[in-house]
């Protein structure tokens, strides 16, 4: 009779052991899925929402950041890329000076063509009278025109008429020879001596001698100044042309009319 309650308490005993191990097991169970504490990047705001901050930033006591403002950080104000080294942005002032510039000057005339041949009527062969001659107008800050007429195949200067008024744009044919020629040539206009006649103020044509041909070339010159400022009467049209071209409006200002000629 005393086996029994000896057996009933060892399996009493039995049950209680298992029944440790099993709440044992359950609460290491329990406890790894338990979520761990809130981390230090959520940020739970009144409204019980969760926000991203960055937890280094929070660490250090600063106010929180989102997490692309280093990538907003990196976006510069539109207003200062233009770049006017490279290029990569045209600057609209450069665009608008180039769209301002004014375009090449132009000479022509009625009897000349550009690298044509010279007709008689202007050479020693025929009345050695000067050719029409018409120009587009210059740069700004021209103030007179000067008109040289020059063989490039020997040095010999045939024509220099200056203190043109910056209002003639175009000189009539045959202006009549003389140091202030007289109408048609425009008023106040002035003429130098011509290479091989010292004593002549005024155009002598080509008259080349035989047999080959001569190149001659009209040049227009816009000037800063009303009148060529030091020229005088006893320069020689060298020394004059000179004095010219040291006067003109910029490097530009100038336009030019070629042409052949040889003895018949």
């Amino acid at each position: 009779m005393r086996a029994r309650p000896l057996l009933q308490r060892s399996v009493a005993f039995v049950v209680v052991g298992l029944g440790v191990v099993a709440c044992a097991s359950a609460f290491a169970a329990c406890s790894s899925s338990t979520p761990a504490t809130a981390d230090a990047s959520v940020d739970t705001g009144k409204d019980g929402a969760t926000a991203p901050t960055d937890a280094g930033t929070v660490a250090d006591g600063l106010a929180p950041l989102p997490r692309d403002a280093g990538t907003d950080a990196q976006v510069r104000d539109a207003s200062v890329e233009i770049d006017a080294g490279d290029g990569s942005v045209p600057d609209a002032s450069i665009a608008d000076a180039a769209d301002a510039a004014p375009a090449p000057m132009v000479l022509t005339s009625g009897t000349l063509t550009d690298n044509g041949r010279f007709p008689a009527a202007h050479t020693c062969n025929g009345a050695n009278g000067s050719p029409p001659l018409t120009w587009t107008a210059g740069p700004p800050g021209t103030n007179s025109y000067a008109v040289v007429m020059k063989d490039l195949t020997v040095p010999n200067q045939h024509w220099t008429l200056y203190d043109i008024p910056s209002t003639t744009l175009a000189l009539a044919a045959n202006v009549p020879n003389g140091y202030t020629p007289a109408a048609p040539a425009p008023v106040g206009s002035k003429h130098g001596t011509v290479t091989f006649s010292p004593a002549t103020f005024g155009y002598l044509g080509p008259c080349p001698p035989r047999p080959g041909d001569h190149d001659y070339v009209f040049t227009v010159y816009a000037l800063t100044g009303a009148t060529v400022a030091g020229a005088a009467q006893s320069d020689t049209p060298e020394v004059l042309e000179t004095k010219i071209k040291a006067q003109k409006v910029n490097a530009a200002a100038e336009a030019s009319l070629r042409s052949k000629y040889k003895q018949p």
